[in-house]
């Protein structure tokens, strides 16, 4: 599935077939033209080495302002946290981020991710591995996030998809089923089976 969301970004070429948007190739794209258009989130987001402030604003070409750094910071759930560290926005995250927990380098992502902006936004398992209280931090925070955006998002539990317009279940690399969550729930065994895995 994240090979997936790879071949959208074009780091991979399909060795078969080809990514289409409407009727066009992606590769007829200026590929930096291309990726602008979207905002990615990982289950482990990772944050370089530097300040917040330069995490929030890696790659891209233009300067942010203080009030557009905090707004993103409040929206993302990063903003109170943050203002509790010594150095506010200029302190240093560490080495791979340590001295934020995971939730925290999370939210400072996804307020990375808004700031970018983009029309579509990626989100790979966004909030696995995270305790129920950074879960519920991250959740809100994307929440924000997806707003006016077109999302795709992979997701191995139930809560993530229910809210989908459209669902795409794959199964050992080949797709299961398709349909929104209804239709899934009346007629697909295996979407049956993710619902009662909660």
């Amino acid at each position: 599935k994240s090979t997936m969301f790879k071949l959208i970004e074009q780091l991979y070429e399909p060795t078969a077939g080809s990514v289409r948007f409407g009727d066009e190739d992606i590769r007829g794209y200026q590929l930096e033209d291309w990726r602008k258009h979207f905002a990615y989130v990982s289950q482990k987001s990772p944050l370089i080495g530097g300040t917040v402030r330069e995490n929030m604003t890696y790659g891209l070409d233009r300067e942010v302002s203080n009030e557009e750094l905090y707004a993103a910071a409040k929206q993302s759930n990063c903003y109170d946290f943050v203002m509790k560290k010594p150095n506010g926005f200029e302190e240093d995250v560490g080495l791979d981020g340590s001295n934020f927990s995971g939730g925290q380098g999370q939210c400072i992502s996804i307020a990375r991710a808004m700031l970018r902006g983009g029309d579509y936004l990626l989100l790979d398992e966004a909030t696995s591995n995270l305790d129920v209280v950074s879960e519920a931090m991250v959740t809100e925070a994307m929440d924000h996030l997806m707003e006016n955006k077109t999302t795709i998002m992979i997701a191995h539990n139930y809560a993530a998809t229910k809210n989908a317009d459209y669902i795409i279940v794959m199964k050992d690399g080949t797709v299961e089923a398709a349909g929104t969550p209804e239709e899934l729930l009346a007629t697909n065994e295996y979407y049956q089976m993710f619902r009662k895995s909660l």
